[in-house]
């Protein structure tokens, strides 16, 4: 059986691996995106080192991509860790079809940035899943997939580390699925929530602190990618004409009185703040070029004491 493969960084690694150990899996082509290279992981030299027919791009769907692929004749295309949207053209091309991981659930937050809207939306639990490939995004039939419970404290980083590891888990049983043509079909409904590459949390992750404590603790850990890199969003705090990404808040003790906004305590790793229904800990601040800036240093970048508001 043919596969080419589509796709970006250590998952698309991790499944050529369970790709290669199958004597009866011919790799006919991966291709990658150059932006999205992780010199952790070089694709470029795996697939050398491996004699993969392989190219690495920036953009998918053009001519000569679509004649290159028509050329390798896959049975099916696997779409891993993939960020392009493959239009039409290109799906008609394996004779078996397309499928592509997506880290949800089915028929349930479908688009980019989903371990971001996940957690900010205050969801208790998520998952992952491998689905056939329609024009519409993500909403294709699902082969299979896991469903599991966010951990206390989950960022956008390590829940979407999860979401990667289960697909991974998952493939050899997707494999097993397409030799076998004993494929499951998981219909998906219609009304699942989509969120695109324009949409974005209010006020465009600067944070409100006239909301709740726990609406901000859930932004601020739904915007934190670290240590990977963060293609959305960053959480934000300013004062002025500055700015300060913030990483990690606490919540703490309600204080009588407390408004919004207002500083109540700067402490030497920590500055302490009124919110709609209590207070926070700013714990983990940076500045755009990723030096800490916590505590006493970030009241003094802001030049702000108790009493002042953000």
């Amino acid at each position: 059986m043919k596969f080419g493969v589509i796709g970006n960084d250590q998952m698309l690694l991790s499944c050529l691996r369970i790709l290669l150990d199958r004597p009866d899996a011919e790799i006919s082509f991966v291709i990658y995106d150059t932006r999205r290279i992780n010199p952790m992981n070089p694709i470029g030299d795996f697939c050398e080192k491996h004699k993969l027919n392989h190219k690495g791009i920036e953009r998918l769907n053009e001519p000569e991509m679509l004649h290159f692929i028509q050329q390798q004749q896959p049975d099916y295309i696997l779409s891993i860790n993939n960020f392009w949207v493959i239009r039409p053209d290109v799906l008609a091309v394996p004779a078996r079809g397309t499928i592509n991981f997506h880290n949800s659930v089915p028929s349930r937050y479908h688009g980019l940035n989903v371990p971001s809207w996940v957690i900010m939306n205050g969801e208790k639990t998520h998952g992952a899943m491998w689905h056939f490939v329609e024009p519409a995004i993500d909403t294709g039939e699902v082969l299979l997939f896991r469903e599991f419970e966010l951990a206390k404290g989950e960022t956008a980083a390590s829940l979407m580390v999860k979401c990667i590891r289960a697909g991974i888990e998952l493939f050899p049983e997707l494999l097993d699925q397409l030799y076998t043509g004993n494929i499951q079909r998981i219909p998906q409904q219609p009304n699942a929530s989509y969120f695109g590459k324009k949409q974005y949390p209010a006020n465009n992750g600067y944070i409100d602190f006239s909301a709740n404590s726990e609406v901000i603790e859930r932004l601020v850990r739904g915007l934190n990618y670290l240590p990977y890199a963060n293609h959305f969003l960053y959480a934000k705090i300013r004062h002025g004409d500055k700015e300060l990404i913030v990483n990690e808040v606490g919540l703490e003790t309600p204080v009588t009185g407390a408004m919004p906004g207002v500083v109540l305590a700067v402490e030497e790793d920590r500055i302490l703040v009124g919110t709609g229904n209590g207070v926070i800990a700013i714990e983990d601040a940076m500045d755009e070029e990723g030096n800490e800036c916590n505590g006493e240093a970030m009241a003094g970048y802001f030049g702000i004491c108790p009493g002042d508001k953000l």
